[in-house]
């Protein structure tokens, strides 16, 4: 399991990879509902 966390492509560290899906949702609410929700966090 190792091995497969340490592939390029999980490169980065996991926090950042749940960071980056959490962020597009931001965006993706952002265009609705306006730029204050990526603001907030």
């Amino acid at each position: 399991m190792l091995t497969a966390l340490e592939s390029p492509a999980r490169s980065v560290p996991d926090s950042d990879t749940l960071c980056v899906p959490l962020f597009v949702i931001l965006t993706d609410l952002s265009s609705l509902t306006g730029r204050f929700v990526v603001l907030e966090f």
